[in-house]
């Protein structure tokens, strides 16, 4: 196994120590005075060394071992050591010695069998030094050393043979080195592949190299990249801007890397520094080389391999782009001008080429054809040739062949398989970029839309089906996103496109209305507490629910276009804007924002210049409900547990993904509006993929504050999706469940909702296996709501809590906050709704809105949503005031005349409860000065008599005055010396009609004392309001009574059959 390995040009030259023990050196020939550094892999043996030492080094040399990239903070002795037994523990291997050499990076060890060695680079291959695997090393057996010269003058250059032989006379090769030129953008570079260590050491002490008046600069060791399509900016301020630009970002998280402003920032300050550097900046500085081409745009480093950190990044920023490392040149030509008839085929045949012209990579730029080569000694013939002569109608056609620049004309052209995915595309698959890491001059961003050609490429991915295929569909997939929201931020940019209809209309991209964001936290004020009559008053007489299974965008469209107020729900990623719609990911959010100017609102930071195209202005709701712009030092992310951002203005002009490649639309879509809402990610789940409790209670309340966010700011329809049911990972059934209770909860609150849902690729699994669709739709759809017919203290209607009937006629509502107090995990399970402290910490469910006409009881979701009551036995006549039974009872709302009531009839003190009797009754002096606030507190009237139509004190007028009866005045002569009475009874109708009227008026002016007493059973509302029923008790004896001709007994017992009156 051989190893490329890379150190400093100005290392201080250490000699290192013998690889074999003393004993072991003993045995070669004295008289050779052969020291280790005369036996490095690759050298010579000295000539006067004898066949027993040729022997014994051969030997030695197939148990050596070389450690290369050892490039570590830490002591040579120390290094060794740990090697040496980290071997022997970990790997039960004894090496004979470890060498090692920090100032070139190379570890030797020597081994004591050939068994160990192979079993040592095969199968063993690197181990850790640290417990926490940040320290590595590997094992090879043999290293190449690549090192590079870099001639002053680029012209008359000597040849690699040259250059070969002028290298071994002056380092004393003895294996000669492999020298090619690095690349045709930079033929004065020179890449040499070399075997020694001594020679490697010897360079590094000469550091350049005189060849025929030419110089060249030794770059010992050192790593090679390019940068291509580089900024013009950069260009102009050189390299050390570069430098200033790679170091700064090298020493910074990799996140932090991804602000283009802190970026550059930074390597403005060290830039600066530049013009008169420290020793040690100077130091630094030496560790690159860094020269550009300016024809090409492209720039080539060659960095120490010290500079460990700068290796390892895939791209620096540079402005407000990111330009990405590449490990080599593409061998790009440019052929033209080709004429539009001329075959393709005839051109690719040419022999110059020797079929190596890249599948897929052919493209027209205009009159010119790009293609790319897989072969650099054919990519340098053609350009040392400059021309190629094809047939073409009879005649000689010449065609000039030029290196490959930026482009520069693309403009005018649509995004093609040759020009963009078969191509530059496919450079970025494995790398999971950034849209933001793009050049803003990038191709991504002028290609015009052709929505037939991305959905075959999408389909193309989709047929992929072995393992390694689909990590590459992945790959593809991810950046046929990327692309689409590439095109999109530059449609946003020029505020223009061409439609991808027939007609191709040319569309101008204007938001009729500014682009406002409001950011909702925790602290957050919705509304006040206030008092609102009673009952609370809904703008619907019912809301209607649907679920369809349509895409969320075009569902709304429909709503707008048919009056409505919609607001949409964005189910959103609480941590980054736009969850991975940077890196192609598949979701609602992802997907409209690559549809819409909805990333200007959430993600500002991608391109601010947008901000001010658009009007865009960022706010957040304070605690007293007042919106406040935001400051540069707060951030709308991470979002709030409970928060929220509502954006208003959001220009859609992209239509779907799968039906239609994201075509543009003819006619964008103004002044949507979308509450951006986050789901649980991975919520605990119980065995019936039912979320636990805790999840349950913290997701409603979520969903409750859209819907409070929704009502607030002036919207009649919710266009609703099954939060969290895709990747998050939620069950689609019980979200469903959740999203019902508050839909009851806000009944006649909203004109419609609309749930918009369309199973993908994220359905399908364990939680979801009949997708999302078909559980939201035997749950919600064709749901009709009404808001509740009765209001109690305890109850919320929408959004607001009543916290209190007022006896006004009034009821006070709670104030709405985001998150006044965290909700109890335990719900209507909590077993401390009575602990005042518990109350103060935690917020419970309200009653439910329905009370006893609810007919969710067997719904296990909405019991845990809800307390259901019990009511209370005494009904309106409850004098109890204490806070347990007023929370497990309901009890009836107070009556809206408050003191002025003077119904004291049984069915109106049952339905409503009262304020309490003033003492005095009728006769209070605060009465008669009509004394308001008194007569507001307690009312004046009579009360009901307790005993009611059986009141034996019928003839005591005081108590008569006092008290209502439901029978009329009493007869003075009742029950015995009323003749009338018993005329009236008897049914006289024979006698004089005049005078039965005069009795039957009598009768039904006065109330009698019934003679039935309490066996009557006439309980027609006439005969209560005429007649008393005096319960006497019953004879013990009843009919077996044996004193039944005596009357004071009869007159003192009731028995059956028998009057009690006579």
């Amino acid at each position: 196994m051989k190893r490329n390995f890379s150190t400093d040009h100005n290392i201080k030259d250490k000699t290192i120590s013998k690889i074999i023990e003393g004993a072991t050196c003993q045995q070669l020939n004295p008289e050779t005075n052969l020291n280790q550094k005369d036996i490095k892999h690759g050298d010579r043996l000295p000539a006067q060394s004898t066949a027993k030492d040729k022997l014994l080094i051969d030997q030695l040399s197939k148990t050596t071992v070389y450690i290369p990239d050892l490039f570590f903070d830490v002591p040579d002795s120390e290094l060794e050591k740990t090697i040496k037994s980290r071997l022997q523990t970990t790997n039960c291997i004894n090496a004979l010695s470890v060498r090692c050499d920090s100032t070139i990076g190379v570890g030797i060890i020597q081994l004591s069998n050939e068994d160990d060695k192979t079993r040592l680079i095969t199968h063993i291959q690197r181990i850790d030094l640290s417990t926490d695997s940040k320290i590595q090393i590997s094992f090879v057996d043999e290293i190449e050393f690549i090192s590079y010269i870099v001639f002053q003058n680029q012209n008359d250059l000597p040849t690699s043979e040259t250059i070969s032989d002028r290298w071994s006379e002056l380092l004393k090769s003895h294996r000669r080195p492999v020298f090619e030129v690095l690349s045709v953008g930079f033929p004065h570079i020179f890449k040499i592949t070399s075997y020694s260590i001594d020679e490697l050491k010897s360079a590094i002490l000469h550091d350049i190299i005189s060849i025929k008046h030419q110089v060249g600069h030794i770059h010992a060791q050192r790593n090679c990249s390019f940068l291509e399509n580089l900024p013009s900016d950069l260009i102009s301020k050189g390299p050390d801007y570069l430098f200033a630009c790679i170091v700064t970002q090298s020493e910074m998280p990799k996140q932090a890397r991804l602000d283009h402003h802190t970026c550059k920032k930074k390597a403005d300050e060290l830039f600066a520094k530049m013009s008169n550097p420290s020793a040690e900046l100077k130091k630094l500085r030496s560790f690159f080389y860094i020269q550009f081409n300016k024809e090409t745009s492209t720039v080539i480093i060659l960095a120490s391999n010290s500079q460990r950190k700068w290796l390892d990044m895939e791209c620096v920023s540079v402005g407000d782009s990111f330009v990405f490392k590449q490990s080599s040149i593409a061998f790009r030509l440019i052929i033209g001008p080709v004429p539009a008839d001329l075959n393709l085929e005839t051109i690719s045949k040419q022999r110059i080429f020797q079929k190596s012209i890249k599948t897929g990579t052919a493209q027209f730029v205009g009159e010119n054809l790009i293609v790319e080569l897989t072969d650099k000694k054919v990519y340098e013939q053609c350009l040392t040739t400059e021309v190629l002569q094809v047939k073409h109608k009879g005649n000689r056609l010449t065609l000039s062949l030029q290196s490959y620049r930026a482009l520069d004309n693309l403009d005018g052209s649509e995004f093609t398989v040759e020009n963009w995915y078969g191509t530059h595309m496919l450079e970025y698959i494995d790398r999971k970029v950034d849209i933001g890491q793009f050049d803003p001059k990038n191709a991504i961003f002028r290609l015009k839309w052709n929505a037939k050609i991305w959905l075959k490429e999408l389909e193309k991915s989709e047929k992929l089906e072995d393992s390694r295929e689909k990590r590459h569909r992945d790959g593809v997939r991810r950046m046929l996103r990327v692309t689409v929201m590439g095109n999109t931020l530059g449609i946003l940019r020029e505020q223009k496109y061409e439609s991808t209809d027939q007609e191709r209309t040319q569309v101008k991209l204007e938001s009729l209305s500014p682009l406002i964001t409001v950011i909702y936290k925790h602290e957050s004020k919705l509304d006040y507490s206030s008092e609102k009559p009673f009952p609370l008053q809904t703008p619907y007489k019912l809301t209607q629910v649907r679920v369809v299974n349509e895409d969320c965008l075009i569902v709304y469209d429909k709503l707008a276009s048919d009056r409505k107020r919609p607001v949409l729900l964005n189910m959103a990623n609480a941590f980054t804007p736009g969850g991975g719609y940077r890196k192609g990911d598949n979701a609602q959010e992802e997907n409209i924002f690559r549809r819409s100017n909805y990333c200007v609102s959430l993600d500002p930071d991608l391109d601010p210049q947008l901000q001010k195209t658009y009007g865009s202005k960022v706010y957040y709701c304070d605690d007293h409900g007042e919106r406040k712009e935001m400051r540069k030092d707060q951030s709308m992310y991470p979002m709030d547990e409970y928060g929220a951002i509502f954006t208003t203005g959001i220009l859609v002009f992209r239509d779907t993904e799968k039906e239609k490649g994201y075509c543009l639309l003819s006619k964008p879509i103004h002044n949507v509006s979308a509450i951006a809402l986050a789901a649980y990610r991975d919520p605990d789940v119980t065995k019936e993929n039912c979320l636990t409790r805790k999840f349950a209670v913290r997701t409603r309340k979520k969903i409750e504050n859209l819907f409070s966010i929704a009502l607030v700011n002036g919207y009649d329809t919710l266009v609703l999706s099954a939060l969290g049911c895709g990747a998050f990972k939620n069950p689609p059934k019980h979200i469903a469940l959740i999203f019902k209770s508050v839909i009851l909860q806000f009944a006649g609150f909203f004109k419609e909702i609309v749930f918009s849902i369309i199973d993908d690729h994220n359905t399908g699994n364990h939680l979801n296996p009949n997708g999302n669709f078909a559980p939201f739709q035997d749950v919600l759809d064709n749901l009709i709501v009404s808001p509740p017919s009765t209001q109690v203290k305890g109850m919320t209607i929408g959004p607001y809590l009543i916290s209190e009937m007022k006896r006004s006629g009034k009821i006070l509502v709670s104030e709405i906050l985001i998150n006044t107090i965290p909700p109890c995990d335990y719900a209507t399970s909590c077993n401390r709704q009575n602990d005042q402290q518990h109350l103060r910490d935690f917020s419970h469910p309200p009653k439910c809105p329905f009370g006893s006409e609810c007919t969710e009881t067997k719904d296990d979701v909405h019991l845990s949503c809800f307390i259901h009551p019990q009511h209370c036995r005494e009904g309106g006549q409850c004098v109890k005031e204490d806070e347990r039974h007023l929370s497990d009872f309901d009890h009836p709302n107070f009556c809206s005349d408050e003191g002025n009531c003077t119904n004291m009839t049984l069915s109106h003190l049952n339905q409503y409860r009262h304020v309490p009797l003033c003492q005095h009754g009728l006769d209070c002096d605060e009465l008669l000065r009509k004394s308001a606030a008194h007569i507001q507190k307690l009312r004046h009237c009579r009360k009901a008599c307790r005993f009611g139509g059986n009141c034996i004190n019928f003839h005591d007028l005081k108590h008569i005055r006092a008290e209502t009866h439901p029978f009329k005045d009493p007869c003075p002569l009742t029950p015995y010396a009323c003749v009338s009475y018993v005329r009236y009874l008897q049914r006289e109708e024979k006698s004089d009609q005049d005078e039965f009227k005069d009795i039957e008026n009598h009768c039904l002016r006065y109330a009698h004392v019934c003679p039935w007493g309490r066996q009557c059973n006439d309980s027609s509302e006439k005969h209560l309001e005429v007649s008393i029923h005096i319960a006497r008790e019953m004879c013990p004896n009843s009919k077996n009574c044996t004193e039944m001709m005596n009357d004071e007994h009869l007159n003192a017992f009731t028995h059956p059959g028998i009057r009690d009156i006579r």
